[in-house]
């Protein structure tokens, strides 16, 4: 405590009275001018990094593999900046900027520059940015310029699996979020077909496979979010996540060769059988009726029935207990139920979109559900 507080804290006692002026919000006042000052003097000195290396760049060759080198210090930066901080739009602004004076450098020279790094920064915060249409771009357009740097056909699965060893800073926290929780983890240790995330990534298909890529990204981020700031804007992006998992896994049934239906209950009643007869007698069927095994133990026809379905389901599962067959029954019901429940509008009533611990359960869950797919 300071002379001043104690001074403070003495004039009330003796119910002194201070003539004041108004308050001042100096504060936040000098929190902006920092900001402001900071974020400029970064940005000052990330653009002059970055012109030094392109104009120390060869002028006569387009393509380089050394033209990664360019980028390394925007790269650093964005590594730096997203991680349990919420700079998105500044970083993606950094990009921006980095991107227009290196097109203008190739205009003015007519030549190419290889721009994958750059290209892979701006898809990771578009993705943080929720906007997966531009991640999507901006990654293609990343391994289009390696494809031609190195001189071979683009393969966008290749690709992806190239970005871990490239990117490494940007990917690890993916791989880390998921080591980091416990049901996860436990999941894994215990059912093989519920794997880590590269090599859960490695084995998606086209475009499943930049689907998986954008949700595990999310994820990085809404799980933050669900243990800090349990919002209603956190509910939105959390659920938004629950969807897009939901939908990945249903394409992901529809990859198989053996699948003939075009909607999830269908294929569940319908080719599950075909792909496994072991894995269908412990799911059951809803059609004809009556249901039977999941579809009877798990009943979702009313809130009510999911509420307490989805409740009792997520405690099997945790229990640890399960067969293999039981185990995946368990996770591609869920997914039906999710998928059948919660995909198409903001569900207030159901239980988990306001329990921030159910929620997280479920998203991993869906990751789960992801991996054993592809690995039927």
């Amino acid at each position: 405590m300071t002379w001043k507080d104690i001074f403070t804290e003495i004039r009330i006692k003796l119910n002194l009275k201070k003539k004041s002026s108004p308050r001042k919000l100096s504060f936040q006042k000098n929190t902006i001018e920092e900001f402001r000052n900071n974020s400029s003097i970064l940005r000052s000195r990330l653009l002059h990094s970055i012109e030094d290396r392109v104009n120390a760049r060869s002028q006569l060759v387009p393509y380089l593999s050394t033209d990664d080198r360019i980028f390394e210090p925007y790269v650093d930066t964005l590594a730096s900046l997203v991680y349990g901080e919420e700079l998105y739009s500044y970083t993606f602004q950094l990009g921006k900027d980095v991107l227009r004076y290196v097109e203008d450098f190739e205009y003015r020279n007519r030549i190419k520059v290889n721009k994958r790094h750059l290209y892979f920064g701006l898809s990771v915060n578009s993705i943080y940015m929720n906007d997966t249409i531009n991640g999507m771009i901006y990654w293609e357009l990343s391994q289009k310029d390696d494809a031609i740097t190195l001189g071979v056909a683009y393969n966008s699965q290749q690709a992806i699996i190239d970005t871990f060893h490239k990117f490494t800073s940007v990917v690890s926290p993916l791989t880390t979020v998921f080591n980091e929780n416990t049901l996860h983890y436990q999941l894994r240790n215990k059912y093989a077909f519920i794997e880590e995330f590269k090599l859960v990534i490695a084995k998606q298909q086209v475009p499943e496979l930049f689907s998986f890529f954008s949700c595990a990204l999310r994820y990085k981020q809404v799980n933050y979010w669900l243990k800090n700031d349990f919002t209603d804007m956190t509910k939105m992006y959390a659920q938004e996540l629950v969807n897009s998992l939901c939908i990945l896994c249903e394409a992901s049934l529809k990859d198989i060769s053996l699948v003939t239906q075009s909607v999830l209950g269908k294929i569940l009643n319908t080719d599950i059988p075909n792909i496994s007869l072991s894995l269908s007698n412990v799911l059951g069927h809803s059609y004809p009726k009556p249901n039977t095994g999941l579809f009877a133990t798990y009943p979702t026809l009313t809130d009510a029935d999911f509420n307490t379905s989805l409740q009792l389901i997520i405690a099997s599962i945790k229990s640890l207990t399960l067969s293999d067959d039981e185990m995946k029954a368990h996770l591609i019901y869920l997914t039906y139920m999710l998928r059948n429940n919660a995909l198409h509008d903001v569900r207030a009533s159901l239980n988990y979109y306001n329990n921030a611990n159910q929620f997280d359960e479920v998203i991993i869950l869906l990751f789960a559900s992801a991996s054993m797919i592809r690995n039927l």
